[in-house]
């Protein structure tokens, strides 16, 4: 029922197929979902304060939470900067994102203290905003030609992005702090893409050393984000020779082209495979048309059918555990069919398609069930059994069920509506009643 779950959903099911296609880039990430309404004896629980919420486990310890936008790149760099914290429960980086985690979570919904992490964040913030000078692509090079610079480079919804800027607000406002004739300043890589920094940007934060022409020189790899760890490192490109600087900037862009290349290599591999998918997708699973759906669903046999978008990332990742359904639906007598719903819109179902995918079990030519659970064959095979058990009185009419939602649909429309109305002819005899004691109160003044 929640409808930020349902908009996320397509991006995780993305996220988990990156993560799966790639083990020798995520090593030993798993993702998975939880049913939090049903499932609720787990070690995530204390943490959930709304629906979704994304978590980090360790060896089945949570140790982070994520709190960006339900966006693919987000989702990766807070991925990758739970990764960098390594497996070892007890090292100091795990120990101390923990530690943050459990005091987040001892203070979020107790309004004074949670009121008061909020007030302290957002002064961190207003400081952070108005001390570091904001660098964006249109003033990239006219703000960083001529200095060595230390550009740091954020997101505002990354909260190692936040923990860092108190230690580059410090640096920024106390030029002592920083080699003499650097320069600190800061830029949203959420917003500004399209500077020569840019590829050398791969999560956030990322702290970076220019020369001055602007061209990277040097990339900070520390997690250690201290004032005097910044400043030291600063220093060793400032009071660098030209030589080693230029060493230092060859070397880095070889890095960057490297990781692009790679980058590159990753989504075209993707792509084919998910070019091939569709393709053994098409050949295994048998299509419900507009030409045979009628013919087809009334063939005496119950049938299960997968509505999907050719462009739906939550479709493509389940497309191959339907071909394994279609295999085996573990129930003999059902068919397992696929319906391409931008193309083949008249059938029975499609009154009941309100996303994509949408799976519909049909008695005949009657859905009588939707599957609501995970996209998972065993899943599907569950669902299948206990629909084929189901008969007579006992079988769930969706059409019942559609009916009934849209009559509750049509009441609180007409509720809204009324309400609407009601509060358009207050305001309204307000404005009379307004406009009636002006005219009386200027008639007694012209009377006076």
């Amino acid at each position: 029922w929640c409808g930020s779950c349902k908009r996320i959903s397509p991006i995780w099911s993305e996220f988990a197929d990156l993560v799966s296609s790639a083990p020798e880039a995520w090593g030993q990430l798993r993702v998975a979902c939880v049913k939090a309404t049903d499932e609720r004896n787990n070690p995530g629980t204390k943490h959930v304060k709304g629906f979704p919420t994304i978590l980090y486990l360790l060896h089945g310890e949570v140790v982070g939470k994520y709190n960006g936008a339900g966006e693919l790149h987000p989702l990766k760099s807070f991925a990758t900067s739970m990764i960098e914290l390594g497996l070892d429960l007890e090292s100091e980086a795990v120990l101390t994102s923990k530690r943050a985690l459990e005091q987040a979570s001892k203070t979020e919904g107790r309004g004074d203290g949670a009121k008061s992490n909020r007030e302290k964040q957002t002064r961190v913030q207003q400081e952070f905003e108005d001390l570091v000078p904001e660098v964006t692509d249109s003033t990239y090079f006219k703000r960083v030609q001529g200095r060595h610079t230390l550009l740091f480079v954020y997101a505002e919804w990354c909260m190692k992005s936040k923990a860092a800027m108190p230690h580059i607000t410090s640096l920024a406002a106390f030029p002592d702090s920083i080699p003499r004739g650097t320069q600190v300043v800061r830029l949203k890589g959420t917003h500004y893409k399209a500077h020569p920094a840019g590829r050398h940007v791969l999560d956030f934060p990322s702290i970076l050393f220019l020369d001055r022409d602007g061209i990277v020189a040097g990339k900070y790899n520390s997690t250690n984000h201290s004032v005097e760890a910044l400043k030291e490192w600063a220093e060793s490109f400032a009071n660098s020779s030209p030589e080693d600087l230029q060493s230092a900037k060859e070397a880095l862009e070889i890095q960057a082209e490297n990781n692009f290349k790679r980058a590159q290599d990753a989504e075209s591999a993707k792509k084919a495979e998910e070019r091939q998918l569709d393709v053994d997708f098409q050949a295994a699973v048998p299509e419900l048309t507009d030409a045979n759906a009628n013919e087809t669903l009334s063939s005496g046999s119950d049938t299960v059918v997968m509505f999907y978008a050719e462009k739906c990332a939550e479709c493509m990742a389940m497309k191959r555990a339907w071909m394994q359904l279609t295999q085996d639906p573990g129930t003999p007598s059902v068919k397992v069919l696929r319906n391409l719903s931008t193309k083949h819109k008249i059938n029975p179902g499609m009154k009941f398609v309100k996303h994509f995918p949408t799976l519909l079990y049909f008695r005949g030519a009657v859905p009588v069930s939707q599957h609501e659970g995970q996209h998972t064959l065993s899943s599907f095979r569950q669902w299948i059994a206990q629909v084929a058990m189901s008969t007579g009185s006992h079988a769930v009419s969706l059409s019942e069920k559609l009916e009934k939602a849209d009559r509750q649909a049509q009441d609180e429309d007409r509720r809204k509506q009324q309400d609407q109305e009601t509060r358009i002819r207050k305001a309204k005899e307000e404005e009379r009643r307004k406009a009636k004691s002006q005219e009386r109160k200027k008639q007694r003044t012209r009377g006076a």
